[in-house]
């Protein structure tokens, strides 16, 4: 029985590659060749996937230890971040605003941490959903230092182009965060 061509040509995820060759070759769908040319792709897919895991997990140790002479070795030059609304800014670019949102952070929380929860990683995107904790000790989007602690999850979806990121989508419970500093 001959399959219709749209299955013999769909993408399989790279582990089942190997059981879909043997279970089309048997059949006279599917050529050695054409399995090993796939699997060289499912491993190729697999270094960029792991490059892309390993980037992020540079970023977000970035953050937490706020050496700011590795955001060239992360960020791309033309790097955009979209942050939630109601942030005092809801988009910085380029290195320099990467420095300053780390700055920025860092001052109003020193002991900074995002800790990863969850990572998924698909072609040229990376979410992850993190849980950042800090003291405030410092102004933050005008609310004077307070002295409290917070922990607040969060969301971002990582555009990588090359190696380096090249745009970042991020949403924070920020409810929470008004109602951990006291403002609700």
């Amino acid at each position: 029985m001959e399959l219709p061509i749209i299955v013999r040509k769909r993408m399989r995820p790279p582990a089942a590659s190997a059981l879909w060759a043997v279970f089309f070759s048997q059949r006279g769908l599917y050529s050695p060749e054409a399995a090993i040319f796939e699997a060289a792709l499912a491993c190729e897919d697999t270094v960029k996937r792991e490059a892309a895991r390993t980037l992020i997990e540079k970023l977000h140790d970035l953050w937490n230890k706020g050496d700011l002479s590795r955001i060239p070795e992360i960020y791309d030059e033309a790097f955009i971040a979209h942050m939630p609304k109601g942030w005092e800014r809801s988009e910085f670019v380029g290195h320099d605003g990467v420095r300053d949102a780390i700055e920025r952070i860092r001052s109003a929380f020193p002991d900074w941490h995002e800790k990863v929860e969850n990572m998924i990683v698909e072609r040229d995107k990376v979410v992850t959903r993190y849980v950042s904790t800090g003291t405030h000790s410092g102004s933050f989007i005008g609310i004077p230092e307070t002295g409290r602690c917070v922990s607040i999850d969060e969301i971002s979806i990582y555009r990588i182009a090359g190696d380096r990121v090249a745009e970042q989508w991020c949403l924070t419970d920020d409810l929470t965060l008004a109602r951990q500093l006291g403002r609700l």
